[in-house]
């Protein structure tokens, strides 16, 4: 039996071969009715998307060739290591729902710790190119722009990632985050604040807590910082938690105000492992990264900073697509900033 062809799609969905094409390529401009029609069409004729097209592969049709969409991380960590990052599976499945909508998947790859570029990102293999983290110096970054050269490549994550500033960039500033949670301490007229960090080496920790420090500073704030030293960095997420509630109970502070958590997470870890200990904490918190997970788990939800996640991927890869499909032609490199919100807690 022959194979299906677009043609036997439409006729047996009853819409025009271009609405078939819409269906593969921009499906966002056909209606739910015709993508329903059509998708049953394709299932019932096993006809595959991007497989069983006849002829040449001329003008739109190249825009993908494998529909592999890589995700890769440029710092130098592992997989384990990559997905211990509090907004990384939740992002990750972001992303892929927005992928899904071009008939594209999602593959994880990163340097590893040999700090080499894999041989698999080349056009061959993948059709286009999301990057996540730090470069490791400057001379890893060309090595990795050369192999890539005929990639489309969009960055994205912190707005501290990119030094380099030759790919368009979607991002998220924790100069921003840091601003609208000291906004939201000197609006409750709070005087004695203190910051928590169990992740001293987290790089965009370090970056929330200097900007916090600054935007502290323009106010009368007494301000306590609970962090873990260096020198604990490779202990366990749960050894590092004990360690900083350790630090706080031995202080010698007056009875703060407020705590603001580098994490939504740590702050949960935090909370369990005063409860555990017979303790329950005295003064309001304040989360970030909206991460439902871990504030799910607290009585009364606290206030957060949502650093919108589900709109950074959703402009990560609008972008992407956009790159991919002007492949051709010269577009500028883009700045696409995705604004944090502030969300009050339960009262």
């Amino acid at each position: 039996m022959a194979k299906a062809s677009i043609k036997d799609v439409a006729r047996e969905a009853g819409v025009s071969v271009s609405s078939v094409s819409f269906y593969m390529n921009r499906p966002e401009r056909l209606s739910k009715a015709s993508i329903e029609r059509i998708a049953a069409a394709c299932k019932k004729l096993e006809y595959a998307p991007g497989k069983n097209r006849r002829g040449p592969k001329l003008g739109r049709r190249s825009r993908f060739k494998t529909r592999n969409i890589c995700f890769y991380c440029m710092a130098p960590m592992n997989m384990e290591e990559l997905l211990r990052f509090p907004i990384i599976p939740p992002f990750l499945g972001f992303l892929q729902e927005e992928l899904h909508k071009h008939h594209c998947r999602l593959v994880i790859s990163g340097t590893g710790d040999s700090c080499q570029v894999p041989v698999t990102l080349n056009k061959k293999n993948c059709d286009g190119i999301i990057l996540f983290g730090k470069a490791v110096n400057e001379e890893f970054y060309e090595n990795f722009k050369n192999k890539v050269a005929e990639l489309p490549v969009i960055w994205t994550g912190a707005s501290t990632n990119d030094d380099f500033h030759e790919f368009d960039h979607a991002f998220y500033s924790n100069k921003k985050v840091a601003e609208l949670a000291v906004s939201y301490f000197v609006r409750k007229k709070y005087r004695n604040i203190a910051i928590f960090n169990s992740h001293p080496d987290h790089p965009e920790y370090r970056d929330r807590i200097r900007y916090f420090e600054e935007y502290a500073r323009k106010y009368d704030i007494e301000l306590y910082k609970f962090e873990c030293s260096h020198k604990d960095a490779g202990k366990s997420p749960a050894e590092l938690n004990k360690i900083l509630v350790d630090i706080y109970e031995k202080a010698d502070i007056p009875k703060l105000d407020i705590g603001y958590f580098c994490s939504d997470l740590m702050l949960l870890k935090f909370n369990t492992e005063m409860l555990t200990r017979g303790r329950k904490i005295d003064f309001e918190v304040f989360g970030c990264n909206n991460d439902e997970y871990s504030l799910g788990f607290l009585a009364s939800r606290p206030a957060t900073v949502d650093i919108c996640l589900r709109e950074l991927a959703k402009q990560t890869v609008k972008r992407l697509i956009s790159r991919i499909d002007n492949y051709r032609k010269p577009m500028a490199t883009s700045e696409i900033f995705v604004e944090p919100k502030l969300l009050n807690g339960d009262k």
